[in-house]
């Protein structure tokens, strides 16, 4: 199931929160968030928080625009992909 969980995260043009993971995957958001920390441990995957202060350039973001439309929260994107450093805790 890591493995089906790293290929949805890897979607391009697609950020998914636990929720919509979860239901994808079939399984519950708890077990969701077990495998993403499991995957961040194995720096594979790595948490980002949307939601960029005002005014600020969104250009060189790989997010640009996605997260305008999902508006702040949390999500989770491949260790490669862009983007900014995620805070602690979820």
């Amino acid at each position: 199931m890591l493995r089906r969980l790293e290929a949805l995260l890897q979607e391009p043009g697609r950020l998914w929160q636990v929720e919509d993971l979860a239901q994808a995957l079939g399984t519950t958001p708890g077990m969701v968030r077990a495998m993403l920390h499991t995957l961040q441990r194995q720096g594979r995957v790595r948490q980002v928080a949307l939601g960029c202060s005002p005014g600020a350039a969104c250009r060189g973001c790989p997010l640009s625009g996605v997260c305008v439309r999902m508006g702040k929260g949390l999500v989770w994107l491949p260790a490669a992909q862009g983007g900014t450093r995620p805070e602690d805790g979820a």
